[in-house]
């Protein structure tokens, strides 16, 4: 099936590199025909000068036979023989009755004898051999046998000669009795060079012929008396088939009469005709035929060329100057000094310049000069060597409005590797630039979520990164307060107005927040809702203003706009697709950026005492560990998303890893009064520190590669030197930390962490070159629920604990930390741990496979109960428990999960969450067990801190069970609890 894909630039060069390439073998298979042609007249004239010696010595020996013929004895033509004609008649004892002089003359030069009448010629020849071979010649002769023999002779010279024997017996006047016998010689020398230069001509007739591609016929009135091997090829037919044919048989009927025509007047000028194989297939040809002699007769020779390739190539360029025209790709071609000389209708349609505008004009009426010259002098440079460039340009229209184009620009070349033009396809990426550019300012603005101080300075950030698409020169953030009812600036820049709050009623602001849907708002949009009554004028009327709502849950928060005082058309319809996109990013991080405003004023009111500060700790920790309950549990729940096999263990193994990290460290956070009281358990394993590494690298380097930043694992341990006794966890923990620290205040440089083997101790350290800490600073750092400056930290994780939890598990494994910083420069974080490489024969890890005898217990007849305020968490217990259990309630509080157990006594089992909505687990589980006493009750929660499992006992809970829950673990609970 044909592709309807544009073929691509690199595709296009490649086919019309191959056309010239064939067009080139047609023309020097056109120059080895004129060679054969101008080799064949050679040989005609050499062929009728060699007839005309033939036949003049021929005419000569007929002349001589008949003399001798006549003569009784041949006495008369003996005599009268030319030279080069020898006559001689012997006896029947080889003796010499008679000769010519010329025969005297030959037998003195050659023989150095004298012969006379009566002497035996056998006693002139010396040579055994040479006198047995002449007497069996004689004998034959005396025999009455008539016979003809040819002879070559040479001498020291090497001159050859060659002579014609003609053998015959002498009769008696009565012509009964043979008395002799008569040698008539003939010099054919001559004869036989004149033949071998018609053998060798008519060879290298045959070699030329068989050399070109084109099939070469001879034929004599119409039939075919000679063929080269091409033509062979060409028609599908032996040489032997071919001979006798006649010539229009191998022409298709719709071509036969006009070649039939050109044949028989001797047509010698190209023409075309349609071709017929043997097996019936047809071919277009070029035929050129001309008459010349050959062998004595007038005979005409036709060279066929078979033309398909060529005519598909005509019709492959035809169809490549279609495809340039119809391209959806900017086609360009420039001579050598740049300048145009062909644009297609794209280039026109992209540019804005027609083809005859823009004829003679160099591209560089395209520049917008944003380029720096070094790339365009890079340009030139690649391609005046031969090389194609490709690249991108931030290009300009003829109306001056800027673009996007990739390009490729590459060399075109002649015949002979020489540069002729140069041509450039280019496609419009504005829109994917477009595209690109919002992705990068969504990354900052979410980023900007950890680099901003507070709101004010967050909105300043997405007022900035926006002005990189769209003009935010009047820019404000405004969010509802529903205690006012009013919007609160949160950010304003504006060229005319500057309001600390703003109605909600009768503004263009209002009107975006109570439609939640955006507005571009011209001037005419403006007198339309100021004539309906929907909005009045507040503030400085604009040319052009455009409107996006902040929506949370499809519920609006707040309005961000642009407005433009002089500029009509400063706002585009496609500008509000593109931030609606952004917008919604701007709602989750201000949302986010709010949270963690609240969250500072929580931990602010944590310092007071350590009672809040335990509070803060819990809550954090239901607030995290609750979604992380949905996280954890989908990872292994996941639906065909159409990734491969290897993708999806590979995603939900990142997943799984990244979720159980981030659980161990808010374990370690919520222990943080556990650390104080001295009652933190440190669980040391075998752990390598090289692997411990690798995963680090793996997880931080897309984040460091999205950022620019270079990151380095700089270890310097073997992999069997490189393993410690430890707890793992914690030393993750800290090189965690660090890590993120360097990354979160880290711009442009690089980050790189190791360690050094000192003595008994590993040094650890963490370096990268971001801004710095102010040395009155550094010592605060690691203070517990102290925050440093905001201006030049932030809140790790929006609890500024990081810092201090990295110096207390530093400490708990036996080590110490410090750093060295200089502002603007970069800092360094040291910390060493034993190097304590002995490690327990016996620990307390165990190794088992996973339980799997809950699909032994039969629980299908059971009911279940899930008390859950969380949806997310209740889905995923309802999607591994539902095919376990005939029936599941579901209830989102204390009150309405007593209700159902009332209703329903013969409840087997209840999962009963914690902390939830009107009355906790708790209450709810003593005043269940008030009426029933069998059922089996287990507590789920987020808290996870000390003596939770006592409180779930001391309430009525038969176990307990810390979110996030694992599927194995709640089923071996589950058939532990029912079969006892």
């Amino acid at each position: 099936m044909k592709s309807n894909k544009p073929k691509t630039r690199d595709e296009l060069l490649q086919e019309i590199s191959l056309l010239k390439q064939k067009l080139a073998k047609t023309e020097n298979l056109q120059q080895v025909l004129h060679a054969a042609n101008q080799q064949l007249q050679a040989t005609e004239q050499q062929l009728r000068a060699a007839n005309q010696q033939l036949k003049a010595a021929e005419e000569q020996a007929q002349v001589a036979k008949e003399k001798f013929k006549k003569a009784a004895l041949l006495r008369n033509a003996i005599l009268e023989s030319p030279r080069k004609i020898i006559v001689f008649a012997l006896d029947k004892q080889y003796r010499y009755l008679d000769f010519t002089s010329s025969h005297k003359k030959v037998m003195k030069e050659i023989w150095g004898v004298d012969i006379k009448p009566g002497n035996n010629m056998l006693d002139f020849i010396k040579n055994d051999t040479d006198r047995l071979k002449a007497k069996t010649n004689f004998d034959r002769a005396l025999k009455g046998e008539h016979f003809i023999l040819q002879e070559e002779y040479g001498d020291e010279n090497l001159k050859r000669s060659f002579y014609e024997d003609h053998y015959s017996p002498v009769y008696d006047e009565n012509k009964m009795e043979i008395i002799g016998l008569s040698v008539y010689v003939v010099d054919i020398t001559e004869r036989k060079k004149a033949e071998q230069a018609l053998k060798e001509s008519e060879n290298r007739f045959k070699a030329l012929s068989e050399a070109t591609y084109e099939a070469i016929i001879i034929t004599d009135k119409g039939f075919c008396i000679e063929a080269n091997l091409a033509a062979s090829k060409m028609f599908g037919y032996q040489y032997q088939e071919l001979i006798g044919m006649f010539g229009t048989d191998l022409i298709a009927p719709e071509s036969k009469e006009t070649v039939k025509q050109n044949m028989l007047s001797g047509y010698e000028e190209l023409y075309y005709a349609v071709a017929r194989r043997k097996d019936g297939t047809t071919f277009p040809t070029e035929i050129q035929g001309r008459m010349f002699e050959y062998k004595g007769r007038k005979v005409r020779i036709a060279a066929v060329r078979d033309i398909t390739e060529r005519k598909k190539a005509e019709e492959q360029i035809k169809k490549l100057s279609t495809a340039v025209i119809q391209s959806p790709a900017a086609i360009a071609i420039t001579n050598l000094q740049g300048q145009l000389e062909y644009v297609n209708p794209e280039f026109e349609e992209l540019t804005g310049y027609s083809l005859r505008e823009a004829l003679g004009k160099n591209p560089r009426i395209l520049k917008s000069g944003e380029h720096p010259m070094k790339m365009y002098r890079k340009l030139w440079k690649t391609i005046t060597s031969g090389q194609t460039w490709h690249g991108e340009f931030h290009n300009k229209k003829k109306n001056n409005e800027l673009y996007w184009e990739s390009a490729s620009i590459s060399p075109i070349f002649n015949k002979k590797g020489e540069i002729t033009n140069y041509i450039k396809i280019a496609e419009e990426i504005t829109e994917q630039k477009r595209k690109e550019q919002i992705q990068k300012v969504i990354h900052s603005i979410s980023n900007a979520v950890l680099t901003s101080v507070d709101l004010h300075d967050f909105a300043g950030i997405i007022q900035k990164e926006l002005n990189t698409v769209i003009d935010t020169t009047n820019f404000y953030i405004a969010l509802y307060d529903e205690k006012t009812n009013r919007f609160t600036f949160v950010f304003q820049q504006d060229e005319k107005d500057n309001f600390s709050t703003l109605p909600v009623d009768k503004t263009l602001t209002g009107y975006v927040f109570r439609t939640q849907q955006p507005l571009l708002a011209t001037e005419a949009v403006t007198e339309e809702l100021e004539k309906t009554g929907e909005i009045e004028l507040f503030g400085a009327p604009s040319k052009s203003w455009l409107g996006i709502p902040l929506l949370i849950d499809k519920k609006a928060i707040g309005v961000f706009a642009l407005q433009s005082y002089t500029d009509k058309n400063a706002f585009r319809e496609s500008d509000i697709q593109m931030l609606e996109i952004i917008s919604h990013q701007i709602s989750l991080t201000i949302n986010r950026k709010k949270q963690e405003e609240d969250l500072k004023a929580a931990l602010e009111k944590a310092k007071e005492s350590d009672r809040l500060k335990s509070a803060f700790l819990a809550n954090m920790s239901h607030e995290i560990r609750t979604p992380m309950n949905g996280i954890i549990g989908f990872v292994n729940l996941l639906s065909n998303t159409g990734l491969s096999n290897l993708e999806r263990k590979k995603y939900e193994a990142a997943i799984t890893q990244s979720s159980e990290r981030l659980l161990n460290t808010i374990n370690d956070l919520i222990d943080i009064s556990k650390i104080e009281a001295g009652q933190m358990k440190v669980s040391k394993t075998e752990t390598s520190i090289n692997r411990l590494f690798d995963e680090l690298y793996n997880f931080f380097k897309p984040e460091a590669v999205s950022k620019g930043l270079a990151l380095y694992s700089l270890p310097t341990l073997n992999d069997k030197e490189a393993v410690i006794f430890t707890d793992e966890n914690k030393l993750h923990g800290i090189l965690t930390n660090l890590i993120k620290n360097a990354m979160k205040f880290t711009k442009t440089g690089s980050i790189s962490f190791g360690y050094l083997l000192k003595g008994k101790s590993i040094q650890f350290y963490v370096k990268d070159t971001g801004i710095g800490i102010p040395e009155k600073r550094q010592k605060a750092i690691f203070n517990r629920f102290e925050q440093v400056d905001t201006s030049y930290t932030r809140p790790y994780e929006g609890s500024g604990l990081g810092l201090a939890i990295v110096k207390a598990y530093v400490e708990m494994l036996g080590g110490k930390i410090w750093l060295h910083s200089e502002e603007n420069k970069g800092s360094t974080f040291y910390f060493t741990l034993p190097y304590d490489t002995k490690i327990p024969k016996k620990t307390d890890k165990t190794f088992r496979k996973t339980d799997t005898s809950h699909q032994k217990l039969n629980t299908q007849n059971m009911s279940l109960l899930i008390v859950e305020d969380d949806e997310t968490s209740y889905y995923f217990l309802e999607t591994i428990l539902k095919n376990q259990f005939r029936k599941i309630y579901y209830a989102r509080s204390g009150k309405e999960a007593i209700e159902i157990s009332k209703n329903h006594p013969d409840l087997n089992l209840i999962l009963m969450d914690i902390k939830i909505p009107e009355m906790d687990g708790y209450e709810a589980t003593r005043r269940i067990r008030k009426f029933n006493k069998k059922v089996i009750i287990i507590a789920q929660t987020a808290f996870a801190l000390a003596g939770d499992k006592e409180k779930a006992l001391e309430a009525g809970c038969n176990d307990y069970i810390s979110k996030p829950i694992k599927k194995e673990k709640l089923f071996r609970m589950i058939e532990k609890l029912l079969t006892e």
